[in-house]
């Protein structure tokens, strides 16, 4: 089963908006969208089931009710999208999110140690983003410098 923390940086502003169910204490902030942001490579084996899916998809949107709670459903997202979209700090944040360097970084997770993902990105000075990291770079903080 595929399942994903993040879906894109405008769903994850109605995430972020919404709370965590646990945790609540945390912020749902760059933090989070750094250690869950792991789109450093695409699979697409789930693709050879394309074809079963869509069937199924088919057979459900069908039903006139279903049908129509998912296009309500949709249309509420993509509302509270462009709402989070509008108010000034949201969109700042959707800014940062989808910045080059938070992309860069999406792409190097596997050469961080755990205690970065604790700190953040801006643990992470601008000079490892400079180049390609070779296959061995590894790069951490001390635990101290960790929190969440």
């Amino acid at each position: 089963m595929y399942h994903f923390a993040l879906r894109s940086a405008q769903s994850f502003l109605v995430k972020r908006d919404r709370g965590r169910v646990n945790h609540v204490d945390r912020d749902q902030g760059l933090g989070y969208w750094f250690r869950m942001n792991r789109n450093a490579e695409d699979d697409l084996s789930v693709r050879r089931r394309l074809a079963a899916m869509e069937a199924e998809r088919a057979r459900l949107m069908a039903d006139p009710e279903i049908a129509a709670a998912h296009l309500t459903c949709v249309a509420a997202h993509r509302a509270r999208i462009a709402d989070r979209m509008a108010a000034p700090e949201p969109a700042a944040f959707h800014a940062e999110l989808t910045r080059e360097r938070l992309r860069r970084l999406s792409r190097m997770l596997a050469h961080f140690g755990p205690s970065v993902f604790l700190a953040g990105p801006g643990a992470i000075p601008d000079s490892v983003l400079q180049t390609d990291p070779p296959a061995d770079f590894f790069f951490t903080v001390p635990p101290d410098e960790a929190r969440h």
